[in-house]
């Protein structure tokens, strides 16, 4: 679409800071042709023209192939946003396309609030923190062109409002959509008595994850009560998981997706427990005390407190475990073998003359 080819050479010019006659002269072209091609009044533009911008822009080779598709007319409809985890931009048969850090952290931020106006002052507080640069509203406008370009949408996939910014993706767009859908319809199941239905729709939701939600973007993103509420989100579904998991024998596959989740929130003691649980229930009872020992550490290092009741229950249960398995072990027959050599003694003579004169006036 021309509109769409038009916005990205827009964003990527004003991302750079050129002038329209600076870019103009770089790429060869009128300023008048660049002018008609940024307001989508070139509908076909030539190859040659869409090569000879991307050069005169620097851009880097998915940004390239990005406009020249929408030069093309392909405006990128299957595109996904990827947000549980790192930030990542999404075509099928194509790799994640890589975004840029300030663009990236504004895309993020409508995205964990998608179909809700953002308002400009809390962007650009996100963005920039306590210190916005004075030319702050006039980069956020050139970031949201970037946006769109790189979404291959105009303003009807982010409007822009006296309010602020909204992000209008469909819920299948967004990986965050998807995973809300599967938890949700999980613990209805839960709630119906379904059990083995609720069990592996909230294993999908948590397998949408691939770590902290927006990691690597900043703590600013990162600590904003929107990305808090979704990593809080993760655990009340994991927790859930674990429960009806555990419940059905599961132990195993506990242990596998309930993992990640335990390392993300490290001293989380409900997830841990759970997972010291699971660990004992699939036969690595070394392994939950390995686990509650490190958990115990740090809570202690690093909170200064001791295992609240969830953890301590989770820790008996394992010891009465570990002891009902050894009792048992009477039970079973006992190998008719010698016992390996004994090494040397050492001092203790006294001792050592007293059991030799016992085992010479011993009979035979």
């Amino acid at each position: 679409m021309a509109t769409a080819f038009g916005d990205r050479v827009r964003a990527h010019r004003l991302s750079r800071g050129l002038s329209q006659d600076r870019l103009a002269a770089a790429a060869g072209m009128a300023v008048r042709t660049l002018r008609d091609i940024e307001h989508g009044r070139v509908r076909r533009p030539r190859a040659r023209s869409v090569r000879d911008l991307a050069a005169a822009l620097e851009l880097a080779p998915a940004e390239r192939e990005d406009l020249v598709a929408a030069a093309a007319g392909g405006a990128g409809a299957a595109v996904e946003v990827a947000v549980l985890g790192p930030l990542e931009v999404r075509r099928p048969g194509r790799p994640a396309v890589p975004v840029r850090r300030l663009p990236g952290t504004l895309l993020g931020l409508l995205a964990i609030q998608a179909d809700r106006v953002v308002g400009r002052d809390e962007i650009i507080d996100v963005l920039w923190g306590e210190a916005p640069p004075p030319t702050s509203r006039d980069l956020l406008r050139a970031y949201a062109g970037q946006v769109r370009a790189l979404l291959g949408g105009g303003p009807e996939l982010l409007a822009v409002s006296a309010a602020g910014y909204r992000l209008q993706l469909d819920a299948g767009r967004l990986d965050l959509g998807r995973f809300e859908e599967l938890a949700a319809r999980g613990l209805a199941a839960g709630r119906s008595g379904d059990r083995p239905e609720a069990v592996r729709m909230l294993a999908e939701a948590l397998a949408t994850w691939r770590g902290p939600v927006l990691v690597g973007a900043g703590d600013r993103v990162r600590l904003h009560p929107a990305a808090v509420a979704l990593d809080r989100r993760r655990v009340e579904v994991a927790l859930a998981y674990a429960d009806l998991a555990l419940a059905a024998g599961a132990a195993d596959r506990v242990v596998a997706v309930l993992g990640p989740v335990a390392a993300a929130e490290p001293l989380h003691e409900g997830l841990q427990a759970r997972l010291v649980l699971a660990l004992a229930a699939a036969g690595d009872q070394a392994g939950a005390l390995r686990l509650h020992a490190a958990v115990r550490r740090r809570l202690a290092d690093e909170l200064g407190v001791t295992p609240g009741k969830e953890l301590a229950a989770a820790h008996l249960t394992v010891l009465r475990t570990d002891r009902s398995a050894a009792l048992g072990a009477a039970d079973r027959p006992v190998p008719a073998e010698l016992p390996a050599d004994t090494g040397a003694f050492s001092g203790r003579d006294a001792e050592l003359a007293g059991l030799d004169r016992l085992l010479a006036a011993a009979p035979a």
